[in-house]
């Protein structure tokens, strides 16, 4: 509901409306190989009805063409109608049920295998050993090459391939020490946004939570 287009309900027969929200950062987008089974995961490029016949976006009046480039972050009326409606990849990670209501009832992963694997890899890389085995199970499976010496960089890029729109991204950075930095849109911060506020209803409840 909230990374498809509006007509995307076409694809899947959705009986609601998609909101044209959310999109895949180009350079996240890009990190991907082409020989990824992972890209799966992603709608890019002309879109297409249930029935095969290619999609247009009759408010901007041209066909429905998902691209990765993404202008910028705030669009004006400085850019074109589809910059505007169709910049950016969509993801469909988990099952778009055909005739799909505003609420689906998709489970959503808290614990995972591949999580774990690469969670192991990451505990002996940071005791100075290797990790390859346990990397190299999750790019097996995405029918990759296998790495060698794989470093935090390199495990901190793939958990982000592997583990995408799950939830864990962002500690995930904090504990690499990337969140802080400046990328797409996204100037540098403070670490005092490492973590989140305690809400003052709690606090007035319990002041102890405010030492």
């Amino acid at each position: 509901m909230r990374t498809l287009h509006y007509n995307s309900d076409q694809t899947f027969d959705m009986v609601a409306g998609p909101w044209n929200g959310w999109c895949v950062m180009e350079d996240f987008y890009n990190s991907y190989s082409d020989d990824d089974a992972r890209k799966e995961a992603f709608l890019v490029g002309q879109q297409y009805t249930s029935m095969g016949a290619e999609i247009v976006d009759g408010t901007a009046g041209s066909n429905l063409i998902f691209t990765p480039e993404i202008p910028a972050l705030h669009m004006d009326a400085s850019y074109t109608l589809e910059q505007i409606r169709m910049s950016g990849v969509r993801f469909v990670k988990f099952e778009v049920k055909s005739g799909a209501k505003g609420d689906l009832s998709n489970d959503f992963p808290i614990f995972r295998y591949a999580d774990i694997l690469l969670m192991k890899a990451e505990a002996m890389i940071r005791q100075n050993k290797n990790g390859d085995e346990y990397v190299n199970m999750i790019r097996n499976r995405a029918g990759l090459e296998e790495w060698s010496n794989t470093t935090l960089e390199m495990l901190l890029a793939e958990r982000g391939r592997e583990m995408f729109s799950e939830g864990h991204r962002r500690q995930d950075l904090i504990r690499f020490g990337e969140f802080n930095k400046a990328w797409w849109e996204k100037g540098v911060t403070s670490t005092d946004d490492n973590v989140f506020p305690i809400p003052q209803n709690q606090i007035d409840v319990n002041p102890n939570l405010a030492k």
